[in-house]
């Protein structure tokens, strides 16, 4: 998988995107990808989906995750209202 590829909004395959980590970790509105950044690095064997809305933050996270070379990183560029179906009783 190429480092920290940026998706933009859509569909993303999440068993393919991440096929061979224990698992993935999904962060809704990253921001400047602080927080993530840091677990991508601290846990490689995980994979790791950065959602957020701002194109400049989105690419900033990017651009972080590339220069550090964190490969289990994927920034998404999307509202999470439109990445997450409504749920609960009444939907």
């Amino acid at each position: 998988m190429p480092a920290s590829r940026e998706k933009g909004p859509g569909s993303i395959d999440v068993t393919a995107t991440f096929a061979g980590k224990a698992g993935v970790e999904v962060e809704i509105g990253s921001g400047k990808g602080m927080y993530v950044l840091d677990r991508a690095h601290t846990d490689p064997e995980w994979g790791f989906l950065a959602v957020e809305i701002k194109s400049r933050l989105a690419s900033l996270i990017r651009d972080r995750a590339a220069r550090r070379g964190l490969d289990n990183l994927v920034v998404m560029r999307a509202a999470a209202r439109v990445l997450l179906p409504a749920t609960g009783p009444d939907r």
